[in-house]
């Protein structure tokens, strides 16, 4: 049977289902529906009073090839790229369908987008830093993101830290890139190939922040209308948001800046500086807070001297 005709089984695994994997016989209870994709769907479920996030898979070939980078990624370095695989098996319907799924632990955390949404340059600035730290760790074990878009990067609220959530565009590197979103992609703003690499990644991500900087609506129209990248270089320099690290972003566009290491080195001093104008702003607020209290402490000594 063709899973991808399985997509209006929606009731197979709406709130309050139980699945119970086929062979391993664990069973979960599905909350919510987290995220619809191409080639999936990932619910949050509960089992044994832990919370994970499951991702039904409707492409049997898909679904291989993602366990397979999966079960790599997460013997290379699952828990320090935010992740630890559960389990995998097949659910099967009363009709005899079977569903493969795939269960991780379960970040959470905001939407990129709804992070972001009314922030400064600052907030702008460090959460670029992070994805580009976030990014580290999976090109230091030579894989690419691939399908890198704001969908799919959970932010901690408190810590400030970013997950990547879906694991079904993960290429090694040097490789074809299996998934993406043409709106992110190199290859479809004609500035390179459409090959696993750092910059691929790179590239990604600075589209995805001019574009929560600009608004959802604008780049989607230069990218329909011309897919000039000349055009959104033109247009940068115009938000504010991003005014930090608009060099970083043209550099890496233009191919001058190709691995995260490099566009990491050059954000470090700009969070350095931050800090230092951020210490200097206290370091004046306590000069005012000693400066007032010895003010009111010398009018008192005169109204007990008049006294």
């Amino acid at each position: 049977m063709n899973l991808l005709s399985k997509r209006d089984k929606s009731n197979d695994f709406k709130a309050g289902s139980l699945i119970k994997g086929k062979w391993n016989g664990k069973q979960y209870r599905v909350i919510s529906l987290l995220g619809l994709g191409e080639n999936g769907q990932v619910y949050l479920v509960e089992s044994q009073g832990r919370q994970y996030a499951m991702k039904i898979v409707l492409d049997t070939v898909t679904f291989s090839y993602e366990i397979q980078m999966i079960q790599r990624l997460n013997e290379a370095q699952g828990l320090s790229l935010g992740f630890s695989l559960f389990d995998i098996d097949d659910y099967e319907n009363q009709e005899a369908e079977i569903f493969p799924f795939y269960v991780m632990t379960y970040k959470r955390g905001l939407p990129l987008e709804q992070f972001l949404y009314g922030k400064n340059e600052v907030v702008y600035t460090y959460t670029f830093y992070r994805l580009l730290k976030m990014l580290q760790k999976f090109h230091c074990q030579r894989f690419a993101c691939g399908d890198l878009k704001p969908e799919h990067l959970l932010v901690d609220p408190f810590s400030g830290e970013i997950s990547f959530v879906d694991y079904g565009g993960v290429t090694v590197f040097f490789e074809g890139i299996r998934q993406y979103t043409e709106i992110y992609d190199r290859g479809s703003w004609r500035k390179g190939h459409r090959l696993a690499d750092s910059h691929y990644d790179l590239f990604s991500a600075t589209m995805i922040f001019i574009q929560l900087g600009l608004g959802k609506n604008k780049l989607l129209q230069i990218f329909r209308h011309s897919r000039n990248i000349n055009e959104v270089c033109d247009i940068i320099p115009k938000i504010k948001k991003l005014r930090r690290v608009i060099p970083i972003l043209k550099k890496i566009i233009d191919g001058e800046i190709i691995t995260v290491e490099q566009a990491i080195l050059q954000v470090e001093p700009m969070l350095r500086h931050t800090q230092s104008l951020e210490e200097r702003k206290w370091k004046w607020v306590e000069w005012l807070f000693s400066l007032s209290l010895l003010f009111f402490a010398v009018s008192i000594y005169f109204l007990l001297e008049l006294g």
